[in-house]
């Protein structure tokens, strides 16, 4: 059995910075709070949780961390609405290439196919939604899971376990993403890695991490599926 888990932002789709223009004008509703692009631009988002993020941005706004927690469901709820407002009628999503292409080969052959992502679930599922690609993950784990990439990658793998009522060989599993964190997060569990790079990182820094492969994007659909049956 081969599970394929895979990052959204940067390696499945391209949000158009949808997700940080959201969190700001948040802030804004929520905590009454301006100029959050400028407080917050240095604040990594690439390969990073929401949850961390959200914090991190909390600090930079002076909120104190009890404070933001008394408000983390409101404020999500609100991150939440607005981000499916962006999407919808500000910023054009697109899917990144090949990525359709390699989801309906995977489920051909059959490979699971899951989701490892820093967004909280429903910001998954909003961004997903936004490109139609809702509904082609059966499971996954999400930034409020954990806030460690590892854990959520041995989590994803547990929950297909789980799902579908047998172990899955860690060796089995491969992990797509954009990031250095996804493919520490790969390692870690001892799952096969592939980065690519149509995120934020440089193939050469990718490269550094000791992914099994690199590639500049999922276009080449044939090439990745012999890779993975260990054809090629």
């Amino acid at each position: 059995m081969i599970l394929a888990l895979f990052d959204i932002d940067g390696t499945l789709i391209d949000a158009g910075g949808s997700g940080r223009l959201a969190l700001c004008r948040a802030f804004e509703a929520v905590f009454g709070v301006g100029e959050m692009r400028e407080r917050g631009a240095d604040v990594p988002f690439d390969g990073a949780t929401d949850r961390w993020i959200f914090g991190e941005f909390a600090s930079r706004a002076g909120i104190a961390a009890d404070e933001f927690a008394a408000m983390s469901r409101t404020f999500e709820a609100v991150y939440l609405d607005l981000l499916e407002g962006i999407l919808r009628n500000e910023i054009r999503p697109r899917v990144l290439p090949g990525v359709e292409d390699l989801l309906d080969r995977l489920v051909e052959i059959p490979v699971l196919v899951g989701l490892v992502t820093g967004n909280i679930r429903q910001g998954a599922m909003v961004k997903l939604r936004s490109v139609d690609l809702d509904g082609r993950f059966e499971e996954g784990a999400f930034g409020d899971d954990s806030s460690d990439r590892g854990e959520l990658g041995k989590l994803a793998r547990e929950r297909f376990e789980t799902l579908h009522g047998s172990g899955i060989d860690p060796g089995s599993t491969l992990l797509i993403g954009d990031s250095r964190q996804d493919v520490r997060a790969a390692l870690a569990n001892g799952y096969r890695s592939l980065a690519v790079g149509t995120g934020w990182t440089s193939l050469e820094d990718l490269e550094a991490e000791g992914p099994e492969r690199v590639l500049p994007d999922l276009s080449g659909t044939r090439a990745i599926l012999d890779w993975l049956e260990g054809k090629g």
